[in-house]
């Protein structure tokens, strides 16, 4: 009998021995437990507003290189329709410069006295032929 009542206290001591290290050791996995859940819920909330801050810079980014690329694409045309008036200020420059120097052919013949000697000969000798009804040859 007495190693049935050894045994019993036995159990007894051993159960109201390791009890406490159970429920401490239960506690603390728990424990565990939640601060992992919160750690895992962290990191995803971070991770969220990274990628979100990484997806919103991305289009920010994306804009502002449409933004710059419209800007240098007018800035190209605009430099191409200023190429193309250049060109014409130059043609009609150069346009200019041919009929100024037609106007001063003109000018430098009609000062030159052969010039009016040449007309008039011209006109008598046409008149000549005509009144004397034949064709006239120079050459």
């Amino acid at each position: 009998m007495n190693s049935v009542m050894d045994e019993d206290d036995n159990i007894q001591q051993h159960s109201v021995i390791e009890m406490p290290w159970v429920l401490i050791s239960n506690q603390i996995q728990q424990m565990n437990e939640n601060v992992n859940q919160r750690f895992t819920s962290i990191n995803e909330n971070v991770n969220q507003r990274f990628t979100s801050i990484n997806e919103n810079m991305n289009q920010r980014f994306t804009s502002m290189n449409e933004n710059v690329n419209l800007r240098f694409n007018d800035l190209n045309s605009r430099m191409d329709a200023l190429e193309a008036e250049v060109k014409e200020i130059k043609q009609a420059l150069a346009n200019t410069a041919t009929k100024a120097e037609v106007l001063e052919m003109k000018q430098s013949m009609l000062t030159k006295p052969g010039y009016y000697a040449t007309i008039i000969g011209t006109v008598v000798m046409l008149i000549l032929g005509a009144l004397l009804n034949q064709h006239i040859h120079f050459f």
